[in-house]
């Protein structure tokens, strides 16, 4: 529920965020095992803040299995991972176990999170982590799933009506349930995470985006990706909508300059607010961040 109220749902996989939880019961150190879920969540939290996930894997031995030797394994396969991916561009959060002890990428390969949200991730966890602390037991634990969007480059609102299937078809479901039958519309996703889905196979190299599965707030966000939003060479088939911009990048492309492009925000989002349709109430955004 953290990871999707914080809008993390399509990066995080729900296997890496039992690794996290699991390791809190079954290395507990310096601490006694967790007696309350309210307390295995702070120190889970307080775990994920102080992780340096990029210098240190994390390893999690379910049934006391790992050996020394599988140990150092692990932390051998970590560091050929970041000498092979220096810049965490597939890989940035290396989770092992004794399940998966000869891989350790299982759950997070691909990107799954993406260095700029494994940042994000531990940005979460040290501002809750350091509210926990501040408040203690005067803290009112709603408070941990409240979204930040300020520091998105843009924000997608989307209408209520169509950001869950339960929501969308909550009349067709009771008439099923009356009738003893079975739910009509089980395994159809909803249209909101569909829309996304879409999204991020059409833009999803110059976009990262950012969603709520179970509903939430009913906003996608988005952070533009510096590495291919910047000024490049034109070529056929870049996927995105582009303009000329000169040697400054101020959009004024001359004509020597010509050859040389950037991602037309605006335009971006506007075709993002075309394909969502009716799902879209509106977007706010910074097109020229």
């Amino acid at each position: 529920q953290w990871r999707d109220a914080h809008i993390l749902s399509p990066h995080l996989r729900d296997q890496l965020l039992d690794l996290l939880a699991i390791r809190t019961f079954v290395h507990p150190c310096p601490w006694p095992v967790p007696g309350s879920l309210t307390s295995a969540f702070a120190r889970t939290l307080a775990f994920i803040a102080a992780w340096d996930w990029q210098t240190d894997p994390l390893i999690v031995d379910l049934n006391n299995e790992l050996t020394k030797e599988d140990v150092e394994g692990i932390h051998t396969r970590f560091q050929a991972w970041r000498n092979l991916d220096p810049g965490m561009n597939r890989v940035a959060l290396f989770a092992a176990s004794n399940i998966d002890r000869e891989s350790g990428i299982t759950w997070t390969d691909r990107a799954r999170p993406a260095k700029v949200v494994a940042a994000r991730f531990t940005k979460l966890a040290r501002a809750a982590s350091q509210l926990v602390k501040e408040q203690g037991l005067e803290l009112d634990p709603e408070t941990l799933f409240v979204p930040s969007f300020t520091e998105y480059d843009f924000l997608i609102h989307l209408k209520h009506k169509h950001n869950s299937k339960e929501s969308s078809y909550k009349n067709l479901r009771i008439e099923a349930k009356k009738a003893g039958g079975e739910d009509p519309f089980e395994g159809i996703c909803n249209p909101a995470e569909r829309f996304v889905e879409e999204l991020e196979e059409l833009y999803g190299d110059c976009i990262v985006f950012f969603y709520n599965r179970s509903g939430g707030a009913g906003v996608v966000a988005g952070l533009w990706n510096p590495q291919t939003t910047g000024a490049r060479e034109w070529k056929v088939g870049l996927g995105y909508s582009t303009m000329p911009v000169s040697a400054d990048g101020d959009g004024n492309g001359d004509t020597e300059q010509r050859s040389r492009v950037a991602i037309n925000k605006e335009a971006v989002l506007h075709d993002i607010a075309r394909l969502g349709g009716d799902l879209v109430r509106r977007i706010d955004g910074k097109a020229s961040s």
